[in-house]
């Protein structure tokens, strides 16, 4: 009997056997040849067998390549809708939130009363706590569904702190507070919405837990060196932003804990406000942006933050526009007097709230859903300064100031807006347009419209 191996791989495992002839009578002898043809059937069986396994693999692998295309496109498809869905829930949010800050502002300034005018700006503090609470809800959902990504450029913290300022001192002033911004005319490297939500989350955490005493909120430049608890990276050179107050502090194991989600320590107990989720938010945006996040406290002593953001390259901005605005902003806006103030804004709600506020400025006001609209209506009087939303109806707040320019020449302007992503505000940077996030404080609103017409 002649006995051949026959060796092959099926379903990626190897399989053995053999091939066997026995002779046609009994007792007969093979020729070599015999041999040889027995030895070539196994080979070619073998060969057979390998062949069809590899076809079997080709197929099983073009499966799997087609599952995997199909999960990323669902993924990618996902990835896209969560952005989408978040933008329109920012944008839908932030739209009546700008119109009742507004309101409320133009109740204050209308009040006859101080108790009118006292329960107004008690109304809007509390427009500014559900603001927050929107605020980190949003940035929570964009950190969880990964679609959060960092545009590095160079920020001003004047601007930034300006805007500090104007958020916050109000809700210091109602608790009793001094809240202390060191001017700063440094130039960070950051994505300059992330920092902004950064740093409000610290300011609000530090006004919200300081029953008495000061807040202060300051810039300077540092080395690299080693801190407390820190959440974040580290750059060098670097300039270290200070949030520090005089509140009821955080204990030792608390602090451990500060930077997890959904945490609100023994100092935070009987307060209302707050999701817990405000320093979570703080030490994941600095990660992702690569900055260096550290905190010091001890019970009844306050506490201190420390941002720590590379320094940008260049000159520091000496008189920049975020300087003119934080002057601005503490400045009586009367010179917006008779000017006319044109407002494109395709939510009825906002436009109207926006309006009345700018009306109790001395302000001639022309609003619309449409630049056509103002053109068609306005053409005999030249504007000097325009207010724009960006997710317009039709087009964008670029295409609206685009219209109004090619109707009455160069026009100071700024955005408005709910929708101010990181494209927007690029362009916006771009175009030296000043951007105010929807819902504005009326003191924010104060300080543009002052040092645009300022700047005219």
């Amino acid at each position: 009997m002649l006995v051949a191996p026959l060796e092959a791989t099926a379903d990626g495992r190897p399989v053995r056997g053999a091939l066997a002839l026995a002779p046609p009578r009994s007792g007969e002898d093979f020729e070599d040849e015999d041999a040889a043809l027995v030895a070539l059937v196994a080979a070619r069986a073998a060969a057979a067998a390998a062949s069809v396994e590899e076809r079997g693999l080709l197929s099983r692998t073009r499966a799997r390549n087609v599952a995997l295309g199909e999960e990323k496109a669902r993924a990618e498809r996902e990835s896209a809708e969560k952005t989408r869905l978040l933008a329109a829930a920012s944008h839908d949010a932030r739209q009546p939130l700008q119109a009742l800050r507004l309101f409320l502002g133009a109740l204050e300034a209308s009040a006859a009363e101080p108790s009118q005018r006292e329960l107004a700006r008690k109304a809007q503090l509390a427009t500014l706590s559900l603001q927050q609470s929107l605020d980190a809800l949003l940035d929570e959902a964009r950190l969880e569904a990964g679609v959060l990504a960092p545009r590095v450029e160079a920020v001003a913290l004047a601007s930034a702190f300006a805007e500090l300022e104007a958020t916050f001192a109000p809700l210091a002033r109602a608790k009793g507070l001094a809240l202390e911004v060191e001017p700063s005319d440094a130039l960070v490297e950051s994505d300059p919405a992330l920092l902004r939500s950064i740093l409000q989350n610290l300011a609000a955490n530090a006004v919200r837990y300081t029953d008495a005493g000061r807040v202060r909120i300051a810039a300077r430049a540092v080395d690299d060196e080693p801190g407390a608890a820190r959440a974040g990276g580290a750059g060098d050179p670097r300039v270290e932003i200070e949030v520090a107050d005089t509140g009821r502090g955080i204990d030792g194991e608390e602090l451990r804990d500060v930077f997890d989600a959904w945490q609100r320590g023994e100092s935070a107990r009987g307060d209302a406000a707050g999701l817990g989720l405000g320093l979570s938010i703080v030490a994941r945006l600095a990660a992702a942006l690569g900055h260096d996040v550290e905190v010091d406290s001890s019970p009844g002593e306050g506490t201190r933050f420390r941002v720590r953001v590379p320094r940008a390259r260049g000159a520091p901005l000496a008189d920049g526009p975020g300087a003119r605005i934080a002057a601005s902003a503490r400045a009586d806006a009367s010179e917006g007097a008779r000017a006319l103030v044109l407002v494109v804004d395709d939510d009825a709600a906002a436009r109207e709230a926006l309006a009345a506020m700018l009306g109790h400025w001395s302000c001639d006001v022309a609003a619309a859903a449409t630049a056509r609209e103002l053109i068609e209506a306005h053409s005999s009087r030249a504007p000097a300064v325009a207010l724009l939303d960006h997710a317009l109806a039709h087009g964008t707040g670029f295409d609206a100031l685009a219209e109004l320019e090619a109707a009455f020449g160069p026009l100071p302007a700024a955005l408005v807006t709910a929708d101010a992503g990181p494209d927007v505000a690029a362009r916006a940077a771009e175009r030296g347009l000043p951007l105010l996030r929807k819902p504005v404080l009326p003191v924010q609103l104060r300080a543009v419209l002052a040092s645009l017409l300022d700047g005219r």
